[in-house]
């Protein structure tokens, strides 16, 4: 393999060996071996990769011999026999079957064994003709459910998360640049605008021999297709790819033309025609008498056109030209303008490391403060902290912080939303607290006006100060739970409790598009990663992608305040909450 695989790669591998047993009602003892080595793995503090280039895995407790060949193989060769031997005779379509939410391996052996459905559009077939009644427990609630989920998964198919297409695309122009043909490259498309998911990677590379720096992709990705003006190909983990080849001197036409959505090309495009200017599909961009336009930058392009400069999350046609023309674009929130992150979880419930250890690692990345937010005791899947256990970490955190200069380390809390709006902890516990984070975690089947106001009672209560991933969504595995979106923004907005954007790639909660809502409704936003391990500290830049594709500014953004300041603002949100 060109690069080592994560141990979140290695996790589920071992975790999809784990469900092809499943599937087939294996021993229950392997099955269950697997998702413990599964969960050891990914939990690890060990590179399990970097161990076995190292000699082996003896720092990995509870991985046995044959689990450490089994990974070790994976590691070195990039393909498991393991896997391939645990998949023989099932159909590749029943593993499609796993993603939709709702059917997990138990449920899919179910399906496969007994009905004899093998993908996606047999499943359908049974959920219509009534067949999947003939399984307990399938009855026309069940249908439904299946019928609305079956239809999600035919939107997303051949979609990737951001959180994985980055990194891949990353690791491509790493690749690339070890070409000596390569002069300039840039990731484009709508991995370049943020989007949470994405159908490619686009790549633009300015080069002078395109066949030397193809061949410098190979390791890391096939290449099907080579033409003069672009390469096309899968990585290994199959998103397709799409690099645009160019001279040097049309690098920035090239990448004007490859990073905005087609509504916002074709009217940058009319603009430019107007002023006798065409944007082609290749090459330079031209005035009509074909002499091209010499662009050092984009920003040169946009000066030519009587614009603004328009960041590119904003390129999507919802209105940024028109805004650009008037010189009314804001100054979107950055990286730079964060001050602290106050949603991260410990060893205390669900997290990988120490409190000491999280603090370290928020101070090695310039944060000003950092909040320890561990789950509320009814969560008990996460090890929720009780009141007692909540006080016992607030003298550690009191003692870490006091062991550390130049940042502030804060006391919160991640507090379940019950089920009737109430928050998991008494009031004499959350006044205690320096940031409370509110959250939905169970009962997602409420109706629209129950969960409804069941969010404006924590938003209300005097206790909340955020509202976490207020939609509850996973990306590529479910859609968030309903509610009236106007009625709980404008909640938060009266007040002045904030809703979160979380940075998790798997979340990006709330979306770009209800950001933008919330922000136009008067509500104030904040941006957290919901880091559950040290390397989770570094999501902060997805948040920030997703504020900005919501025209998000800094002074709309609680988290970009300093301490003293964040501290007023939460004496004045609980002063408005009082009145």
């Amino acid at each position: 393999m060109g690069n080592h695989p994560t141990n979140k790669e290695i996790a589920g591998l071992l975790t999809a060996i784990a469900d092809a047993l499943e599937i087939k009602a294996g021993d229950k003892f392997r099955i269950r071996a697997f998702r413990g080595a599964s969960r050891r793995v990914e939990v690890s503090e060990v590179g399990v990769a970097a161990a076995i280039t190292k000699g082996g895995l003896e720092r990995l407790p509870g991985i046995g011999k044959r689990m450490g060949e089994i990974i070790t193989q994976y590691v070195e060769m990039g393909y498991s026999s393991e896997l391939e031997a645990s998949r023989s005779g099932i159909p590749s379509g029943v593993f499609d079957i796993l993603t939709i939410h709702g059917i997990g391996p138990k449920t899919a052996s179910r399906l496969f064994n007994q009905l004899k459905i093998i993908d996606v559009d047999t499943l359908e077939s049974a959920v219509n003709s009534g067949q999947l009644r003939q399984l307990p427990g399938m009855g026309p609630k069940k249908e439904e459910g299946y019928r609305r989920e079956i239809e999600r998964y035919r939107k997303r198919k051949g979609t990737f998360r951001l959180g994985q297409a980055l990194p891949e695309s990353m690791a491509l122009l790493a690749a690339l640049k070890t070409s000596n043909s390569l002069k300039a490259g840039q990731v484009a498309g709508e991995i370049r605008r943020g989007c949470a998911t994405v159908r490619s990677i686009e790549l633009v590379c300015a080069c002078t021999n395109s066949d030397e720096l193809i061949r410098a992709l190979e390791a890391t990705c096939h290449i099907d297709q080579l033409d003069a003006d672009r390469a096309s190909g899968k990585t290994q983990s199959g998103i397709p790819v799409l690099v645009h080849l160019t001279l040097p001197d049309h690098f920035a036409a090239t990448m004007i033309r490859n990073s905005c959505s087609p509504g916002h090309l074709k009217k940058i495009g009319e603009l430019a025609s107007a002023q006798g200017i065409q944007l082609g599909n290749s090459g330079p961009i031209t005035y009509v008498s074909d002499e091209p336009l010499r662009l050092s930058d984009e920003g040169e392009f946009f000066k030519l056109l009587g614009l603004q400069f328009i960041p590119v999350e904003l390129r999507e046609d919802k209105g940024e030209i028109q805004a650009a023309q008037n010189n009314q674009l804001p100054r979107l929130v950055e990286l730079g303008d964060i001050q602290g992150d106050l949603h991260t979880h410990t060893r205390y419930s669900d997290g990988v490391h120490t409190v000491a250890e999280m603090a370290i690692a928020g101070k090695t990345l310039g944060r000003h403060y950092l909040a320890v937010s561990d789950h509320s005791q009814s969560l008990v899947i996460a090890n929720g902290l009780t009141p007692k256990r909540l006080r016992e970490q607030a003298k550690e955190v009191t003692e870490t912080d006091s062991q550390i200069s130049d940042m502030a380390l804060l006391h919160g809390s991640e507090v379940d939303i019950m089920t009737d709006g109430s928050l998991d902890f008494e009031q004499n516990e959350l006044s205690k607290l320096d940031w409370v984070t509110a959250s939905v975690h169970t009962s997602f089947q409420q109706s629209l006006a129950d969960m409804t106001q069941r969010i404006i009672s924590a938003i209300r209560d005097i206790g909340s100060d955020a509202i976490g991933h207020p939609t509850g969504r996973l990306l590529n595995v479910r859609d968030g739970y309903e509610f009236d979106t106007d009625a709980v923004f404008a909640a938060a907005a009266e007040t002045g409790t904030a809703l979160e954007i979380n940075a998790m790639p798997e979340r990006l909660d709330l979306s770009d598009e209800l950001a933008r809502q919330a922000i136009k409704m008067g509500a104030e936003i904040v941006i957290n990663t919901d880091a559950h391990s040290l390397d989770h500290l570094d999501f902060l830049p997805y948040g920030i992608s997703t504020a900005r594709r919501a025209g998000i500014t800094k002074e709309q953004v609680v988290n970009t305040k300093n301490l003293n300041d964040l501290r007023e603002w939460r004496r004045a949100r609980v002063e408005r909450k009082r009145r």
